[in-house]
């Protein structure tokens, strides 16, 4: 799992919010923890190296210098037994295996805490859960953070304590579920989170949590693409930050860093608005702190974003040099999302600086790797669910066992009270005894045959989960790859186009990449969903058309489009169809309807008129269709397309004047 230098995103987290695993009683880099550890002995020593390794942020120093630490801890526990120390090496394991990437052996060392008998202070089961949930959300498990999560939250209400330990764990919750929200992508329900904490924040005066909420919800919005709420919101935090730096007595580097890094939020927020001046101060300001504080994953952000300014103000050659100093940062490294996004924005600006088998060649590059990146975190992936379900199968036969035992005892309690009865009269003993042997013998035989029988359903249960997780993956990655494939032509047609001086050819190119992506869109949606069998149509609509308007933004800048397919969604066989003739015809609608004409407005409407039959209307209030047009006759190859892609639906279609062009068919999805 790539362990880079954390994202200014993660940064912001940990100086804002604090974190439940990592303290702030050792920020010192590992030489001097180092120093701390060799001036103590004995009992001191090991309990110094047992709190340093669990309470220090190991992926910021050379952590590798701490593994002879835990090993003496250890030794040296096994000959002084002490169960709260043990928990307390243990939970500097699970930090150690974590900053070396180890992180199935992490959750394995953390679930054998949880189930070895020894009891959990409330603190300890604070870091065992908030490890636990931070090792899921990287491996993308969800569900399982989740439901970690809620464990963690009623550890923390029934600690009922005012230690401030407890107090802050209290507030953090609120951030932790928001941030498990933002990661599955349910920004409505991290935004619910962020304000309850904000609502607490400032009912206690609590200007660094404040803060850290108001950040990390521009942040959300950024991911919204509202960039103005997400500005409103980085200021907010500012003003906050501001106030708290003011009540410290001392201020260290990382509380001044914060308003650099506010900065950088700012300055992507002003690229995602198109303010592109007004990012790239903001951006400077913010890569200046990377450098300074020598922080290689601030200054490749700042670079990749300060590139985006300059794209945005076509300055294309200050933006490739941004990128290539990027590139040295990232020299080194394994394949990361980080080099991945570094190639993808210079592929873009390689096009507009005219030097396309660069570009060509580079996005190749960008294929492969975001493949094997893919690969990789899916195989990780994989491996951490096999393991949750070996834990889940261990903990059902755990509980076997505890049941076989009481039923044990409780056969134990009843033999003893029949001897009571056996002293008092010789006959009934013979006679109870033998109902006795007989009633244990049947109750142990069938306690075996149906332990046999849950044993049987339980490895069925198993096997039919795996392939249906194997199943889910396979066909993400099939749709991935479709995905990318067809990218992979729109990008060559797209080259090609770049390489030829006649328009015809080039608007010919143009249009064929333009259905290239209409389909690859349908397949990036798919593997990205939940549910593999549907598509929303709304949202592909809404993503379809966006890439059309951007293409046609210089013509026209002012059209407005609505979109309502009332909540409908449709399968694959008949989602590729459709977005095939919605391109056909907005695309049209752009060249044709709206000549010599900056504003206008389009219309797409689909709606269920029957039982399976539906009803799409395509509309604008453009110049309309010519008076003799007729569409059988018509030899353009988009409206041979739409009349073949239309007979494909099973579906009629039309065109006619009203208020401008208006196209309708009527389709039954039992065709498909």
């Amino acid at each position: 799992m790539n362990k880079i230098l954390l994202p200014y995103f993660g940064a912001v987290l940990l100086i804002a919010l604090g974190s439940y695993c990592y303290g702030q009683d050792y920020i010192h880099k590992a030489d001097s923890l180092e120093l701390l550890i060799n001036n103590e002995s004995g009992r001191k020593r090991i309990e110094l190296i047992a709190n340093i390794t669990r309470n220090t942020n190991l992926l910021e120093v050379d952590h590798k210098v701490f593994g002879a630490y835990i090993q003496e801890a250890y030794e040296w526990e096994k000959k002084n037994p002490n169960p709260k120390l043990l928990n307390t090496i243990r939970l500097g394991e699970v930090n150690y295996l974590i900053a070396d990437s180890e992180d199935v052996a992490a959750v394995e060392c953390l679930h054998s805490i949880l189930n070895s008998g020894v009891p959990l202070s409330s603190k300890d089961s604070i870091s065992t859960y908030s490890f636990l949930r931070n090792l899921y959300s990287s491996a993308h498990l969800y569900s399982e953070a989740w439901e970690t999560l809620r464990i963690l939250d009623q550890v923390i209400i029934n600690s009922r304590s005012n230690d401030p330990f407890f107090v802050d764990s209290r507030k953090n919750i609120f951030n932790d579920f928001a941030m498990i929200y933002l990661q599955m992508e349910e920004y409505d329900k991290a935004i619910e989170q962020l304000k309850k904490l904000i609502r607490i924040a400032h009912q206690e005066n609590d200007l660094l949590r404040e803060a850290g909420a108001y950040n990390n919800l521009g942040i959300t919005f950024l991911k919204l693409e509202e960039p103005d709420s997400a500005i409103f919101y980085f200021y907010k935090s500012e003003d906050l930050w501001g106030e708290y730096i003011q009540s410290l007595t001392e201020v260290f580097t990382a509380d001044e860093a914060f308003f650099s890094i506010l900065k950088g939020n700012i300055g992507e927020a002003h690229n995602q608005n198109g303010a592109y001046r007004k990012a790239i101060p903001l951006l400077q300001e913010y890569l200046e702190r990377g450098r300074e504080d020598n922080n290689p994953g601030m200054e490749i952000n700042a670079l990749h974003e300060l590139s985006k300014s300059y794209v945005g103000l076509k300055e294309y050659s200050k933006a490739y040099g941004f990128l290539e100093e990027a590139a040295l940062l990232l020299e080194g490294n394994s394949v990361s999302d980080d080099l991945i996004g570094n190639y993808q924005l210079k592929v873009d600006v390689l096009e507009k600086l005219g030097r396309s088998g660069e570009a060509l060649k580079l996005f190749r590059l960008v294929v492969t790797y975001q493949d094997s990146i893919n690969d990789l975190e899916n195989r990780d992936r994989v491996i951490m669910l096999e393991f949750v379900y070996g834990l889940d199968k261990k903990n059902i036969e755990i509980g076997q066992q505890k049941v076989l035992v009481a039923e044990a005892r409780a056969d134990t309690e009843k033999e003893k009270g029949s001897r009571r009865v056996l002293i008092i009269s010789v006959v009934m003993m013979s006679v109870i005894l033998t109902l006795l042997v007989l009633y244990v013998f049947q109750k142990r035989k069938r306690t075996k045959a149906l332990t046999e029988k849950s044993e049987q359903i339980e490895k069925q249960n198993e096997i039919i989960e795996a392939s249906l997780v194997e199943k889910d993956i396979l066909l993400k990655e099939i749709h991935h790859r479709v995905k990318n494939n067809l990218q992979l032509i729109s990008g060559i047609l797209e080259l090609q186009a770049a390489q030829f001086d006649d328009k015809d050819l080039k608007a010919v190119m143009e249009e064929g990449q333009s259905r290239v992506r209409s389909m690859s869109l349908i397949h990036e949606q798919l593997y990205q969903s939940k549910n593999l069998g549907v598509i929303d149509f709304q949202k592909y609509l809404e993503k379809l058309v966006k890439d059309i308007v951007v293409a046609f933004k210089d013509q026209h800048g002012k059209l407005d489009i609505d979109i309502n397919v009332n909540g409908l969604s449709f399968d694959v066989n008949l989602s590729v169809p459709l977005g095939l003739i919605v391109n056909e015809m907005i695309t049209n609608a752009f060249k044709h309807g709206f000549v010599n004409r900056q504003d206008g407005k389009i219309s797409i409407l689909i709606e269920e008129i029957g039982d399976n039959k539906y009803e799409m209307l395509i509309s604008d209030n453009g110049h309309g269709l010519p008076g003799d047009f007729d569409p059988e006759k018509s030899a353009s190859l988009g409206l041979r397309l739409v009349k073949g892609l239309s007979r494909q639906l099973g579906g009629d279609y039309s065109f006619y004047n009203q208020n401008g062009a208006n196209f309708v068919i009527q389709f039954k999805t039992t065709n498909i």
